[in-house]
């Protein structure tokens, strides 16, 4: 199962070389956080990775549709 990297930018690149039906993907957007006072405090990073539904139904679709 292809993964790492693979995002709706790079699927045709696999899909044109290789016969996949499903492959690994965070679908991940950068999602800054809420609280500036916790990031200045340390007690939070400035931001976090959280899987986007979106993407997920855009790749998902995107391999439905591949021949």
């Amino acid at each position: 199962m292809p993964g790492s990297g693979v995002t709706l930018q790079t699927i045709d690149g696999l899909l044109s070389r290789l016969s996949v039906t499903e492959v690994h993907s965070s679908c991940s957007i950068d999602q800054p956080a809420h609280d500036v006072r916790l990031v200045s405090l340390g007690f939070v990073a400035p931001s976090a990775r959280q899987t986007d539904t979106q993407a997920v139904r855009a790749l998902k679709a995107r391999l439905t549709a591949a021949p």
